[in-house]
């Protein structure tokens, strides 16, 4: 998926229905830039919490930190 941080971090909500078909979900984060946007710095860094089932809703979901920006995320999980 794809996702922006406007304000030091950003919730990302999944459909409970993705928790039926993995375990052991992990995030890969790739921060984005505009292909005619120059970068202030290469050093940007985003960090995502683990993945968890939200207990009153029962999606699935992470939490992203970082400088505000866009980013791209990959769930990776082992099959259920």
């Amino acid at each position: 998926g794809r996702a922006e941080i406007t304000n030091r971090m950003i919730t990302i909500r999944l459909p409970a229905s993705i928790a039926n078909l993995g375990k052991e979900f992990t995030v890969q984060i790739t921060p984005i830039i505009r292909r005619n946007q120059t970068p202030r710095s290469y050093t940007k860094i985003y960090v995502a919490t683990n993945v968890e089932i939200n207990k009153y809703t029962g999606d699935l979901e992470f939490d992203v930190f970082g400088d505000v920006g866009f980013f791209d995320w990959l769930l990776i999980g082992v099959k259920n």
